[in-house]
This record gives structure tokens, sequence and C-alpha cells, in this order.
């Protein structure tokens, strides 16, 4: 009597059950029954049992009888080996049962799967993707974890629905990474008809499984998680599959995209062909029942009571959808404003008048343009930059007039400034104000010969900015354009004259009347208190 699951004779009494004797098996566990045959004392008959082939006994009756110790002589033993070794064939042929099913070992191809469940989790529509990318069927599916750990939740119970064979890892980093590659790289021993098979994993570690699989002559399909979908890469050919497990379909590349665009429009144009044949169908019909015709407004047809009713039809217009197509040259219109701003362009600007004086063409043009009076600073900037290359800012710095356009827009008669912080607007100064502005500041023209002089108009020009703009402290570069208008020369020149150097912020640093905050270029000055 054999173990029913292992085949093992190596087996113990358990108790009985209903009057049988049940036994223990001692390799594997498994308890079973007494066979009827047994407990009822039934005989084999030997004459029904097939006689051992003339082979097996030839190699076995030329050996000595065993020694005293139960031992067969070292001579009779390696001649033991070498005749079953050569009659083996032979031996199977006669004792292999006869089988009506294929084994999984003889099939002639398979596809198997190795997932690393703490790592990755494939539900059964991923599992489905995967098994279509296959050339061979997903038999076997294998799930490496620790099963123990809390973490893993009832995930055990349906991947063991679903036919996994779960392997149980002990707790550690890489433990079931280690498990998956020592079974793994063995894999063709237990299944020789391998194929295809699946590592799917995010960890790197499972590269060299990969590259071993491959040397054995499979093909291998790594998968891989990115962001919240799934990348399998094929090792053969390179090619890489994308799958959204969130929609549950494959995401393809732009060729497949577009070929499923064109299906979609094709079936949409046919449900539309579809539609108005129905609809022609029904309005010929309906036409037939009321004996009218839609197409003419002088038809007319009797009602219920007997009285004329005017139909009209009213024919709604198709409209053709048309693929739009880019040009890539710009339209006339923008050319000729790219033109016209392109002819302010004369040269360098030297000056701040040169500079007051091109702006206020350009905000004209704004104007012309845009239909508006009062036009954003920052606008301004933009068509500056359009037109020179380069940013307002920019050139404000090289003519030391300040890096604030809306400061020098306001030191400018011709402009007038609404000061909103980054959302400040500029019209063209009406001429009265223009008027006022330059009798303001004809009246600081006088001739300028020593330091105190100097002192005084930058001292005047500083209150006078104070006044209109309600700051303390203006930049020094401010204060340098606000004399340049005043003047028509820049300070920094002056400076030099008088022997002070080439910064106006030493020169205000050594009058009493200023109080300066050194700063680099953005160096502030104020009234000093007395």
């Amino acid at each position: 009597m054999k173990c029913p699951k292992c085949d093992s004779t190596s087996y113990r009494k358990n108790g009985r059950d209903r009057g049988r004797q049940r036994y223990l098996c001692k390799s594997c566990g498994k308890q079973f029954i007494e066979p009827a045959s047994v407990s009822n004392g039934a005989v084999v008959d030997e004459s029904a049992m097939t006689p051992l082939p003339h082979s097996e006994l030839s190699a076995i009756a030329t050996f000595e009888k065993p020694s005293e110790n139960g031992q067969l002589p070292l001579t009779n033993q390696i001649q033991l080996a070498t005749n079953i070794a050569t009659q083996l064939a032979d031996i199977l042929s006669v004792k292999q049962p006869i089988t009506s099913q294929t084994s999984i070992a003889d099939s002639p191809g398979l596809a198997i799967l190795l997932l690393d469940a703490e790592n990755l989790k494939l539900d059964i529509k991923t599992e489905q993707f995967l098994g279509s990318l296959s050339s061979y069927p997903l038999q076997i599916k294998i799930a490496f974890a620790n099963w123990k750990n809390s973490a893993m939740g009832n995930q055990d119970n349906e991947l063991h629905k679903r036919g996994y064979q779960l392997v149980h890892v002990p707790s550690g980093a890489s433990n079931a990474d280690g498990k998956m590659i020592s079974l793994g790289a063995s894999i063709f021993l237990r299944y020789p008809t391998a194929k295809e098979i699946f590592v799917c994993s995010c960890d790197s570690l499972l590269l060299h499984l990969c590259n071993e699989l491959q040397s054995q002559g499979l093909t291998v399909y790594r998968v891989l998680r990115k962001d919240e979908n799934l990348v399998v890469e094929n090792y053969a050919t390179g090619e890489n599959k994308h799958y959204s497990p969130v929609v549950g379909a494959e995401i393809p590349d732009f060729e497949g995209l577009m070929s499923q665009l064109k299906n979609l429009i094709a079936q949409e144009k046919n449900n539309l062909t579809d539609r108005l044949a129905d609809l022609a169908t029904i309005s010929t019909l309906f036409q037939s029942r009321c004996q009218i015709t839609l197409n003419d407004r002088s038809s007319s047809a009797k009602n219920n009571n007997g009285g004329i009713a005017k139909i009209e039809a009213v024919t709604p217009p198709i409209v053709v959808v048309q693929t739009a197509v880019v040009n890539e040259e710009k339209p006339p219109q923008s050319a000729k404003k790219k033109s016209k701003k392109k002819n302010y362009l004369k040269g360098s600007i030297n000056s701040a008048a040169e500079l007051e004086q091109i702006l206020l063409e350009l905000l004209k043009s704004i104007e012309t343009e845009g239909n508006e009076k009062n036009i954003l600073v920052a606008t301004l900037g933009e068509s500056f930059s359009q037109v020179y290359g380069k940013s307002v800012t920019s050139q404000l710095k090289e003519l030391s007039l300040g890096s604030k356009l809306t400061t020098f827009l306001k030191s400018c008669t011709a402009f007038d400034v609404t000061d909103l912080g980054s959302r400040s607007r500029v019209a063209i100064a009406q001429p009265l104000q223009s008027e006022q502005k330059n009798s303001k500041e004809t009246k600081l023209e006088v001739n300028i010969d020593s330091p105190a002089e100097l002192e005084q108009v930058l001292l005047d020009l500083l209150k006078l900015m104070v006044s209109k703009d309600r700051e303390k402290k203006i930049f020094v570069g401010e204060l340098g354009g606000a004399f340049y208008q005043a003047y028509g020369k820049s300070v920094t020149s002056l400076v030099k004259e008088l022997g002070f150097g080439s910064k106006l912020t030493t020169f205000l640093k050594s009058c009493a009347a200023f109080k300066v905050t050194d700063s680099g270029a953005k160096s502030r000055v104020a009234i000093a208190q007395p």
C-alpha cells in the first residue's frame, strides 16, 4: 500500500474511521483510508503479474551473494550500476504507466509569470493583457512574498483563487527578489517546454535574472511600473507596450492613436450616412401621407378642420467640417505691422530725449491699433523689445536713467502715467499738462559753475520729485534722468567737470543736503533731515 499523494510506503496508523483503518504518511503528512481490497483480505493473483524482462534478470543473476554484513562486494556494485545504466531505457519502457492526459512537461509550449507581490500588484485585466502579448498560453503563475506580513492583506487568497503558486519568503529587504532569482534561473528544469516568461518587478536586481533567462533561449518580458501605468519591455525585440490599470486598456503609440482616430471618424461617418438615410426615408413617408412637398414653400395642405394650412420647410444648413491646415507664412496684416514697427529703428539711442520720442511714437501706434487711450506700461515695454531686440529696462540702465520704465515715463512731459504697480498705465499727455510741466522745468535752467550750485539744483529737483511721487527715497538714476530732462546734459559729465569723479552717488554722499543709501545700481537718495 502506498500514499495516494506522494506514493511513499512510509506511513503509520492514525486511528480508525467508520470501522476502517486510517493511516498518516510520514513523508507528506497526508491522511488516507485503508483500501477496501486490503481491508477485506483480498489476495493478489501472482499469475496476473507481469514477469520481469530477461534483461533485468540477467543484470542481477550474475552477482555473488551478499556478505555477512548484508552488502555486495565492490566489484558487484560497479557491475550492477553498469548493467542497469545500459538497460535503463528498456526497463522504463516496460514500467512506465500509460496516461490519457498530456502533462505540462509534454505540452508544445507555455508561458510563465513570476510576480514579486511585495513590489507590484496585478489585477485580472492586467493579467489578461499580459496573456494577450504572449504567443503561448499563460499556464504557470508564481507569486513571491512574505505572506505573514499584515501589509499584504488578503492578497494571498485572491492570487490563490486565480491559480497562482504562492512562495513564502522571510521578512527582510530583497528576500523575495533572491528567491525569485534562484527559482527563476532553474525554471527550465521543472518546465522544459517553457518558451516565454514574464518577470513582474520594479527592482533593478531582477535585471540579472532577465539576462540569464534570455541566455537560456527564453523570450523575456520585463513588467515595470511607471507612474500610474505599466510598461512591458520585450528583451528580444526591444519593443515596449504601455498599459493603464486605471482605464484597463493599452496606451497606444502615435501611429496606433492615429489609426484609432481614423476608425472612429469612419464609424461616425457611416453613422451619419445611416441617419441621413433614415431621415430621408421618414421625410418621404411623411410627404406621401400628408401629400405635401417640404421643399415647396407655396404648397399647402388641408388641415383637419377643412382649412388650408401652409407648410414652409426649413432646411438646416449643412456644415462641412474640414481639417484646418496651418500655414507657416504669417498673414500679410501682421507682416505689415511688423514692417511698420521696424521703421522706428534708426540706430542706437544716445539720449533720454531720443528714448522719449521713440516711446511716444510706439504709444501712438499702439493706441491707433487697439483704439485705447490708456495702455499698460508692460505692453509698451514689450513693443519696444520687439522693435529694438532688447528690453527697455536695459536701455534705461545704459543711459543711467534708473531701472523702472514707469519712473522714466513720469519724468517725461509727453506722457500721463497712472501708477498702479504692476498694472500701471500710460497715455499721451494733453497739451495743457505738457505746457505746465515745461513751465516748471524752465525755471531750473541756469548755469552751474560750482559744487554748491549743483547741490542746490539737485536738491530742488529732488524736492520736486518727492512732492510729485510722494516717496521720500528716490533712485539715484531717476534723479540723474530728471537732471538730464531739465538741462539737456548728463549729470555725470557735469560731476566730472567739477572734479568729483564719474559717479553721481559719490557726489551726493559729499553733500550735507542729501542722505544716500548705497546699494550699487539701486542706490537711493533722500533729503537729509535738518
